[in-house]
């Protein structure tokens, strides 16, 4: 009921005032989802900046750059029976996301199944997505995976030579019973063994979830090793909390919300961008949006209504809505399939990723935001 009334007001919400109490919504939205700056105006929104490191990170990492903006939470496309992933498709995917105007790539998240992949397809998933990209937007991708110490900076080794960046899982490392300094000697343990490899940070809400603290977030800053840090948490407090953490170390590291219904917010009060998964629908709303919240605030509020609410609905029976999504919308020849679950899509659900779908049309055609079909790539 909570999904078809917040769908009910969706038009509505889109053409309202531009003062709509974003907070509130803000709110609204993070109860209904039960499951589960000025710095912009640099960086054009296509990262032109070429990423032309292809040598053993292992020997030697030059610093890499990952500009503020969207970071897709890349899903992984299987083939029908489950048993391999869909490399063909992959590529497309890659290129739809590069041509919608994102500014780089998270390969092996929780979107992408990680925990579903074999350590082989983790780091094939991951080369092949850099591989197309071709250096024409960074690629970030998680790296460890439960296990001993040194096996998995063994295998963040091998995972640095197919990204820019390697991003460790904040809740691979330790038990959820340690403590926070236990888990900060183990990352100091994994960045001795690991040499000079860029790294990335993502507080994943699976297997459970760790969020970090301010103090740790501007430890990881001084350090000069982490460039990418995707923050979960919900509410804005503790987001600005940890953003501004972040800013007091002069770092270079890309500071990403996962929500999408914090985005506009989370840029007001210094964050980066974002990195979540309703970018699997609609790329080039959350790349504007990142783009144009302080040139076109009004504008971008609608935008940030419209995310907030949606999301409810994208992120219903997820990862599957997005492949269904893309397969029915626009007619792309990505299977249904995932590894996480196998949840089959309803009437209702496919009537409410449809309404979704012509209201972000609408919205793209008022304020000229141009959409990318993926099926034509």
């Amino acid at each position: 009921m909570l999904l078809r009334s917040s769908l009910c007001g969706l038009r509505t919400i889109l053409r309202s005032s531009p003062s709509v109490n974003s907070r509130l919504l803000s709110k609204a939205v993070a109860s209904a989802v039960v499951t589960d700056h000025s710095q912009f105006s640099r960086i054009p929104l296509a990262a032109t900046t070429v990423f032309s490191r292809r040598a053993s990170m292992a020997s030697t990492n030059p610093t890499p750059t990952i500009p503020p903006g969207l970071y897709p939470t890349m899903i992984t496309p299987f083939t029908a029976d489950g048993t391999s992933v869909d490399w063909a498709m992959l590529d497309t995917l890659t290129e739809w996301f590069i041509q919608s105007g994102v500014t780089g790539l998270f390969s092996v998240c929780l979107s992408s199944e990680m925990y579903q992949l074999s350590p082989e397809e983790r780091l094939a998933v991951a080369k092949r997505v850099h591989d197309k990209s071709a250096g024409r937007v960074p690629v970030v991708a998680g790296g460890t995976f439960r296990a001993p110490v040194d096996e998995q900076a063994d295998f963040m080794k091998k995972m640095s030579n197919n990204c820019d960046a390697v991003v460790i899982i904040v809740n691979q490392l330790v038990e959820q019973a340690q403590t926070d300094d236990e888990w900060v000697a183990h990352t100091k343990q994994l960045m001795s063994l690991t040499g000079n490899i860029p790294l990335g940070i993502y507080e994943s809400p699976m297997t459970y979830h760790r969020l970090l603290s301010p103090s740790i977030v501007t430890w990881l800053a001084s350090t000069g090793r982490f460039f990418f840090f995707k923050e979960t948490n919900g509410d804005i407090e503790p987001l600005t909390a940890k953003i501004k953490a972040a800013k007091q170390v002069k770092s270079g590291m890309t500071f990403l919300t996962a929500k999408s219904w914090m985005i506009k917010q989370s840029i007001e009060n210094g964050g980066d961008g974002y990195s979540g998964i309703s970018s699997n629908f609609y790329p080039w709303l959350h790349a504007w949006l990142c783009a144009n919240t302080t040139k076109k605030p009004q504008e971008a509020q609608r935008v940030q209504d419209f995310l907030g609410v949606a999301e409810a609905t994208v992120r219903s029976k997820y990862p599957a809505s997005a492949k269904v999504y893309l397969n029915t919308i626009y007619a792309l020849d990505i299977a249904p399939k995932c590894r996480v679950h196998n949840e089959n899509l309803d009437e209702r659900d496919m009537n409410r990723l449809s309404q979704v779908h012509q209201s972000m049309v609408s919205l793209c055609d008022e304020l000229g935001i141009k959409r990318v079909d993926p099926s034509k790539i």
